[in-house]
């Protein structure tokens, strides 16, 4: 598989070796990042790194200590996040195509360096749930003492946005069918919001934290390697959970919006919630003129 990769953003911080200069003060790169990191964006952070951030620490044959990478790729067309990310902790981005004769859509990476990752993973670490116990053994690894390194879970909106806007997909789309005794095409907008992860017992807890707050999930759908016609290359069996309905989805996506930072995903939403007002505005007009 060919790769073409090219930076498009430098930082002007490399090579950091310490958070402190040499008189002991925080330097000011970092100082900005503690000052401007909210709790929201830490959770939101957390969500998208469970979906799609990576979190390796090697050991390479030619150096005497490890090797720490954490890293954010994400498709161009919804790299909003991977830009707000490396502009706040002064990282590079490098945008990559992948095996150029398939027209593959290029994505955006931004990567830390070491103490830049493992500012950015203590950070996080309170609010991840599917990778908390691979950054713990990171942290434990680079020093971090394990009374800051506790193992219960927080769940939140602003870390469901981020989930979202990683694994998520938000449907809203023009539905065409035959009508009642096959007479005639009726049209009507389908709306559907599911999470796909091939890990079962993480999405198993984000159902079961929506369904404590009122939320209801149709039937989940198991996709398995052997029944796909995609077969590039192996991979396990993947889980979605699904919701549907308009009045439980415009209030999901009230407080999504809230967080979300992808704008195609943010766009889905608001027209969902857009129409769900629409067809309650409406309906009460309709039934006073049946009067």
């Amino acid at each position: 598989m060919k790769t073409r990769s090219s930076t498009i953003r430098e930082s002007k911080s490399k090579n950091l070796r310490s958070m402190l200069d040499k008189e002991g003060n925080v330097l000011p790169v970092f100082k900005e990042v503690m000052d401007k990191f909210t709790e929201d964006d830490r959770a939101y952070y957390a969500g998208m790194i469970d979906g799609d951030g990576t979190i390796i620490l090697t050991q390479p044959k030619n150096r005497p200590n490890k090797k720490l990478r954490v890293s954010l790729e994400l498709k161009e067309i919804n790299a909003e996040p991977v830009i707000e990310l490396a502009k706040l902790f002064d990282v590079s981005v490098s945008r990559k195509i992948y095996n150029e004769a398939t027209n593959t859509q290029p994505s955006l990476k931004c990567e830390f360096g070491r103490v830049k990752s493992i500012l950015f993973l203590f950070m996080i670490y309170p609010y991840l749930l599917e990778k908390k116990l691979t950054a713990k053994s990171v942290l434990q690894h680079c020093g971090c003492p394990d009374e800051h390194l506790m193992n219960d879970k927080k769940f939140s909106y602003a870390y469901l946005a981020g989930y979202t806007d990683a694994e998520g997909s938000i449907k809203f789309k023009l539905r065409h069918q035959k009508g009642w005794n096959g007479k005639g095409i009726t049209s009507s907008y389908n709306c559907l919001y599911i999470l796909t992860s091939n890990d079962f017992g993480h999405l198993s807890y984000i159902k079961e934290q929506l369904e404590d707050r009122g939320y209801k999930f149709n039937k989940d759908y198991v996709q398995k390697y052997e029944n796909s016609s995609y077969k590039r290359q192996k991979w396990n069996p993947t889980r979605n959970i699904m919701m549907g309905g308009w009045g439980q989805l415009d209030l999901l996506y009230q407080r999504l919006l809230k967080y979300s930072k992808i704008n195609n995903k943010r766009k889905l939403m608001k027209k969902t919630r857009e129409y769900h007002y629409l067809i309650n505005t409406r309906l009460p007009e309709r039934a006073n003129e049946a009067k």
